[in-house]
């Protein structure tokens, strides 16, 4: 499905993003796994040489409010693997205590890597066009009490996402995001740790996601050619959905 396709993953050391690189390993892209947690990131690429192929997959630490070192793992990936179709912008935190450092992760350094992808893939430029998929929230689309900061994030990657939607049309680049409900990754778990007693009981009601439901999302969002400016989400009782917004044209057809 995707062979001969390379992606670059953010916060793919665990979670989301790992499953999301075992996913699309599975289905024959080459992918470069980027997180700041180097010994982690190590330990799953490794694990995933040993799966796979050593061949298919290389990680680097990165820190994705770090513009400069975040450019620089763009270049070694399309260096190591000759070009660049998907990036997967899901390095996330919550921690409202650590507001301006989530601002920067969670929504300024999606733009960034949004902004590298399309250097590196616009047919304008010399790329072969591809798909940047963007990881939002539900709490980018509904209010969180407990969370304002992080919902602002999200509600922020939404917005930018779904107003990328011409880039189809101009640079071959498919510009998606996805909204996950409550998934079991350190995230979540570790914003529990701050949640009173009555949003930790709606948490429990509601469930958890697994990484690898999310994973599929992404799947479909990388490989769907008629998406552009979508916002899927993923929930438990739900799947995958699409959330129609104002402005949101019935379908809209992608040129790659």
């Amino acid at each position: 499905m995707l062979a001969s396709k390379v992606a670059l993953i953010t916060g793919a050391a665990q979670g989301i993003g790992l499953a999301a690189t075992r996913l699309l390993l599975k289905n024959g892209a080459k992918v470069s796994m980027l997180d700041v947690n180097e010994i982690v990131g190590k330990s799953s690429c490794s694990s995933l040489q040993k799966e796979f192929s050593s061949s298919d997959v290389m990680f680097t630490m990165v820190d994705v409010t770090k513009s400069k070192d975040l450019a620089a793992a763009f270049e070694r990936t399309k260096q190591m693997f000759g070009g660049l179709d998907i990036v997967l912008n899901n390095a996330g935190i919550g921690n409202e205590l650590k507001w301006k450092k989530m601002i920067d992760i969670n929504l300024v350094a999606v733009i960034e890597g949004t902004r590298l992808g399309v250097e590196h893939m616009s047919t304008s430029n010399g790329g072969r066009g591809g798909t940047i998929i963007n990881v939002a929230s539900m709490g980018g689309l509904i209010g969180m009490t407990f969370a304002p900061v992080y919902c602002a994030s999200k509600h922020g990657v939404v917005g930018f996402s779904r107003s990328l939607r011409e880039l189809a049309q101009s640079d071959g680049i498919r510009v998606n995001c996805i909204c996950p409900e409550f998934a079991d990754t350190a995230i979540v778990n570790d914003s529990m740790i701050g949640m009173n007693e009555e949003t930790k009981a709606l948490v429990k009601s509601i469930g958890l996601l697994t990484p690898e439901k999310v994973a599929e999302g992404i799947l479909e969002l990388a490989t769907d050619t008629t998406k552009a400016g979508a916002v899927m989400t993923v929930t438990l009782r739900r799947g995958m959905d699409y959330y129609r917004m104002l402005g949101d044209p019935k379908v809209t057809k992608a040129k790659l």
